[in-house]
């Protein structure tokens, strides 16, 4: 990288965690380069740490010692060839005590002394961090594939655990709280994981130490992490003033940190008053969801947790199909999902075949069930080699049953039965 790239990509990193761009320019560069400049600025070291995946010292940068460790040192050494002398005799006086007493060593043919234990480095520093990042993220991957189920949730509290074993090590303040913001995520996916699987117990049980461990790390991705969640959960129980009052946490958390966050967390918040049957405040959270989504261009490259990879324009639109279909409009729920339907990645099959389903029974609650029942129907297709997810069953099976409501002696309420037969769900 060019000196001005470097910089460049380091102004975007600030502006990421601080809300502002950066104002570091190449000057800044070279005086790093040339040693000018030995110890830059709190959020510039943070930039550089991230950018470059290592600590500074590393980078070759120097902490400076305090004033008063200067004023010691310049009282005790007074010059260069005392310093020369003090440090010679000092590494010799520490190699000498490292020695073993070769005076008392055994004779040939004797029982040898146990060699010294060599002990690891019990140092923890980024490159730990980095690999329990590595491993969250493939089970981001495993939730892609297969939605949740046990054993995602048992690794992702496995993972949970290492995070935090690593606090019996020694490491810096930061470290610390980056080990606990990653055990965050990590009990937060394990949550997830039972949510997606409806066992919505034990998904309050992670959510309550991940907020714990949230609030510990002071990471705003992983206390966003812990209210997403939360706010579902609560939405699916019913808990409309839990759900309310997460993604009110959420929005007071994000607002001016970064758009693609504020953008999610209105969108839930949306979410929520739809349930709780407020229209007037569901609709102005959506339309707020789709102001802060359009003010994200600029920070598209932001370094971000890859379990945000799901949000973005499909999302908003699916989520504004959950939106009309809780306050009773069909026609703008569908028109919503063919929307996400359109905008989806190729990759996010699980949510296709969720939004697939919310489509369907958003036509059949306008009575067109010939339509309805073939869109249903094509999930089939689109999660065809994949378990269902609990989630998902729960929704064909609300299906089902609005189909056998308005429809009960209708062809297709009797060719679902044995569809859903033939399919094992």
């Amino acid at each position: 990288m060019r000196q001005h790239e470097l910089a460049e990509s380091l102004n975007k990193r600030i502006e990421g965690f601080t809300g502002r761009y950066g104002t570091l320019q190449d000057r800044h560069i070279r005086n790093w380069l040339t040693g000018k400049t030995r110890w830059p600025q709190a959020r510039q070291r943070r930039a550089l740490e991230e950018e470059f995946g290592c600590e500074l010292a590393e980078l070759g940068f120097q902490k400076p010692p305090p004033r008063s460790a200067v004023l010691v040192r310049q009282a005790f050494v007074e010059g260069s060839v005392k310093r020369r002398r003090f440090t010679t005799a000092a590494a010799a006086i520490t190699a000498g005590a490292a020695l073993p007493d070769m005076s008392s060593a055994p004779t040939s043919g004797g029982p040898t002394a146990p060699a010294p234990p060599v002990l690891a480095s019990s140092q923890v520093g980024i490159s730990d961090v980095q690999r329990l990042r590595q491993d969250l993220d493939h089970l981001t991957l495993m939730d892609d594939r297969r939605g949740g189920h046990k054993s995602l949730e048992d690794a992702a509290i496995a993972g949970a655990q290492r995070a935090l074993g690593l606090q019996e090590r020694s490491a810096t303040q930061r470290i610390r709280k980056r080990l606990h913001g990653i055990g965050a995520e990590y009990t937060t996916r394990a949550a997830w994981a039972c949510f997606d699987s409806r066992d919505f117990d034990r998904a309050h049980s992670h959510l309550a130490r991940a907020t714990v461990l949230a609030g510990m790390s002071q990471d705003h991705y992983a206390q966003l992490s812990v209210w997403n969640v939360m706010s579902m959960v609560s939405f699916r129980q019913s808990r409309h003033a839990d759900a309310i009052a997460a993604a009110e946490a959420a929005q007071a958390l994000v607002a001016r940190r970064d758009p693609l966050l504020a953008s999610l967390a209105h969108a839930r918040s949306a979410v929520a008053h739809a349930g709780a049957g407020d229209k007037q405040s569901a609709l102005r959270q959506l339309g707020r969801a789709g102001e802060s989504l359009t003010k994200t261009a600029s920070t598209l490259d932001a370094p971000r947790p890859s379990w945000l990879d799901f949000y973005g324009s499909a999302e908003l639109w699916a989520l504004s199909a959950v939106v009309h279909f809780e306050l009773g409009a069909p026609e703008e729920a569908e028109a919503s999902a063919h929307q996400a339907l359109a905008a989806l990645p190729p990759r996010f099959r699980r949510n296709r075949g969720l939004i697939t389903t919310r489509m369907a029974t958003a036509q059949l609650q306008q009575d067109d069930v010939e339509l309805s029942y073939t869109t249903a129907a094509s999930v089939f297709d689109i999660m065809d080699g994949t378990p269902l997810p609990a989630r998902m069953r729960t929704a064909l099976g609300d299906y089902r049953r609005e189909l056998v409501r308005r429809a009960p002696t209708s062809v297709q309420a009797r060719d679902w039965t044995e569809l859903m037969n033939a399919k094992g769900s």
